[in-house]
């Protein structure tokens, strides 16, 4: 074939080169190796450039809040072909509210679309590749090992990133590629942290922390209180602190006196009006008058306290407190958050014992999947081979965190696989994102499929006959009947469940 002349030289050059640059960009973004990774480990802290990178790529990005046990973090086995890396599973609550900019839209123990929230729809399990073990070269070598709440930003592995999301300051994004089988699949993944552009400046108001457990995060409105203080800056809005309870919160701040401060709440964030700069919610959920506490008064200023104790547990809450002025003194407000506490739940699955293996040629291949209060399972343990009479401990414990449970529901799903190395894995009739407790209780209970034998054994305790600060009830399940099914496969599990509420 001929080839065609260029009519205009210039143009035909810029083409080239646009093309060029288009090309370098893409092989730019495939190059980039995962946070996770010993090269990345030093500047593993994100600066709102994951979003970007994963925009690029084609995927979309989850962001993670962390919280005190607020989320299930467990292992899914060794990386095949990748010594030394494994794969893990979170499962994770929705975040009723966007993350925003900088992130403190994100409620602690919850995880969102960077840039939105997740609909009813969405899977709420992100597996994810990182090290097995990222400080093992510095513990042959006698270095040390840094065991610090924010190891996970320099050493990423299976240990220091579930204790990083134990905090609520600390945030953690995944590079969404793909899902199967219930769960999405990330790529990159690593520390968040805002660019100093869409950082929100908050403090503790008055440096005093809250007494009680629960995540408070505030932001100050007003006239700002520096060295060379005027006479309404000394009768500033002062010293905030916010105890959150079990179901309810208690607010203690000093103001000037004789005034006639109000503590509202919602569950959204309140709004700034432009014109004023005041904040304002436009529903106000709960309303409340601070009363002045003589006791604790002194000089300029008053003591107020508000309190709540009809709220609900477990649920984050957005505060807004007013002090109105006079002729003399501006208003002030001050704005914050706060989780309300609830009871957290333990179960601790202790073992598994088998008392038939459905195998009429020797042992079973057994794998079991565990729930507790949830839709989905949250842990599982690997394929082994086991006998009939065999018993195993799982190793396995779920821990719910801050949520109201009356009635609390534990399932075990056992599976025996006959198909043999390489065989076919098929979970019977499940297709993608149904492999779930709803799936789970609504099938046999004992069947088979194929290469494949089932049955499960379930329990629903009724935790409010277990009153008290603190209880552990023992639990023992088996597995349903076989008579007249077509399959064998029997075992029961045994464990127990701590229950701890905290003080009102």
């Amino acid at each position: 074939m001929p080839e065609m002349p260029c009519p205009r030289a210039a143009t035909c050059t810029a083409a080239l080169l646009a093309i060029a640059s288009l090309l370098l960009a893409a092989l730019s973004v495939q190059a980039q190796p995962p946070l996770s990774t010993p090269a990345q480990r030093g500047a593993a802290t994100v600066e709102s450039r994951v979003l970007s990178q994963a925009s690029a790529a084609g995927s979309r990005e989850i962001r993670c809040r962390g919280k005190q046990g607020g989320f299930t973090i467990h292992s899914a086995g060794p990386k095949e072909g990748a010594p030394g890396m494994v794969k893990m599973a979170i499962s994770y609550s929705k975040s009723r509210t966007p993350p925003g900019p900088d992130g403190t839209g994100l409620e602690p123990g919850t995880c969102a679309w960077a840039d939105g929230l997740m609909a009813s729809g969405d899977l709420s399990q992100v597996q994810f590749v990182t090290e097995a073990n990222a400080q093992l070269k510095r513990q042959q070598h006698g270095s040390g090992t840094d065991a610090s709440g924010t190891a996970a930003e320099k050493f990423p592995d299976a240990q220091t990133i579930p204790a990083y999301l134990n905090d609520a300051n600390h945030y953690w994004s995944f590079s969404i590629e793909g899902k199967e089988y219930g769960w999405y699949l990330a790529g990159r993944h690593g520390p968040w942290k805002p660019s100093l552009k869409d950082r929100v400046v908050t403090q503790a108001a008055g440096g005093v922390s809250p007494s009680r457990p629960g995540s408070v995060t505030d932001q100050v409105v007003g006239p700002k209180i520096d060295a060379t203080r005027t006479r309404t800056d000394l009768f500033a809005l002062q010293n905030v602190r916010v105890f959150p309870n079990i179901g309810g919160v208690v607010v203690r701040f000093d103001a000037r006196h004789q005034a006639t401060p109000t503590v509202e709440l919602h569950t959204e964030a309140p709004i700034k009006e432009p014109s004023t700069g005041r904040w304002f919610f436009p529903k106000v959920l709960a309303s409340m008058k601070a009363s002045p506490v003589a006791s604790q008064s002194t000089g300029r200023l008053g003591h107020y306290l508000a309190q709540n104790m009809q709220l609900e547990q477990g649920k984050a809450f957005h505060y807004l407190i007013t002090v109105p002025g006079n002729s003399s003194i501006p208003e002030y407000q001050h704005t914050g958050t706060f989780t309300t506490l609830g009871m957290t739940v333990k179960v601790v699955f202790s073992q598994v014992h088998v008392i038939d293996d459905s195998d009429s040629d020797g042992a079973g291949e057994l794998s079991f999947y565990y729930y507790a209060h949830s839709e989905r399972y949250q842990a599982h343990s690997p394929e082994r081979t086991l006998a009939s009479g065999a018993k195993f401990r799982p190793g396995v414990t779920l821990t719910i965190a801050n949520q109201p449970i009356d009635r609390l529901k534990i399932l075990v799903e056992g599976y025996e696989d006959d198909s043999g190395p390489g065989g076919r894995r098929l979970y019977p009739g499940v297709v993608e994102g149904q492999f779930d407790y709803h799936y789970a209780i609504h099938k046999p209970g004992v069947s088979n499929f194929g290469d494949f034998e089932w049955n499960l054994a379930k329990q629903e305790l009724d935790l409010n006959r277990h009153p008290g600060k603190s209880t552990s009830i023992p639990f023992t399940i088996r597995s349903m009947p076989v008579a007249g099914k077509q399959a064998r496969l029997m075992f029961e599990v045994s464990g127990y469940v701590e229950v701890t509420r905290p003080d009102r």
